[in-house]
């Protein structure tokens, strides 16, 4: 049985798309999870910011963080 021949060149936009797709995803979670935090802190006036927001933060410097490293690796 004969493979078929591999067209880099549309794995490589594949990858890429699926890279873009990762990152958008990302994007919309956080902004996800700032609505929430917005929400609680107008439904619970005594609820305090900081806390949560350092660690919304701390992760999202993580996130960062792989994301380079991920691009070095290239």
């Amino acid at each position: 049985m004969r493979r078929r021949k591999v067209n880099w060149d549309e794995e490589i936009k594949k990858s890429e798309e699926i890279r873009r797709k990762g990152l958008r995803l990302t994007l919309v979670t956080f902004l996800m999870a700032l609505f929430w935090l917005f929400g609680m802190k107008h439904m619970h006036k005594e609820w305090s910011w900081g806390s949560a927001l350092w660690v919304i933060l701390f992760f999202m410097g993580g996130v960062l963080l792989i994301f380079c490293v991920a691009g070095k690796r290239k």
